[in-house]
């Protein structure tokens, strides 16, 4: 597996084609930065399979891991398209703007942004109401009230957490 790990770190972090930079400055300076990035990728996945539980390999965990934060890109992508023809006042952005923007086909973009679960969400997040009106951010005092009631359970989770671990603060 040592090997399969080294091959993995040399293929997603590839070292630049002099025949394209050039030998001038530009071509060692994206070396060095490819070099760094194998060496912390190298370091990672050393990390990751002393903490496997079972047989690692290294290029299943790569493999999990970029289509993990792909899927994180592709709902950030549908929220932001959803966002773009359902929020933005006076006029949403054209259907050919963001399907160029997103290498998406138009009626891509069209079953993207009709979908309630995003506006939804968007709502809530942004405080503010779609343009035809039907999603609308949740109450705001009450929003905010629960809000800061987590957030302060939270602060104090882990306050007394850290204090369990180095003992309380002098005050």
């Amino acid at each position: 597996m040592e090997e399969i790990r080294r091959d993995v770190v040399r293929i997603l972090h590839r070292l630049p084609d002099v025949s394209v930079t050039g030998e001038g400055f530009a071509f060692y300076q994206l070396t060095d930065q490819a070099l760094d990035r194998r060496d912390e990728e190298e370091r990672d996945l050393l990390e990751a399979e002393k903490s496997a539980d079972t047989h690692f390999d290294p290029l299943l965990y790569k493999l999990r891991q970029l289509s993990a934060e792909r899927s994180r890109i592709d709902d950030q992508i549908r929220h932001l398209v959803t966002y773009a023809r359902s929020f933005v006042r006076p006029r949403p952005y054209q259907l050919s703007i963001l399907a160029d923007a997103a290498k998406c086909s138009i009626s891509g973009i069209r079953l993207i942004s009709s979908n309630s679960k995003y506006k939804s969400e968007i709502a809530r997040n942004i405080g503010k109401s779609d343009v035809t009106g039907q999603f609308s951010p949740p109450c705001e005092d009450a929003l905010g009230d629960a809000m800061s009631d987590a957030l302060a359970e939270h602060r104090s989770q882990i306050q007394s957490e850290s204090e369990e671990i180095s003992g309380p603060k002098p005050s």
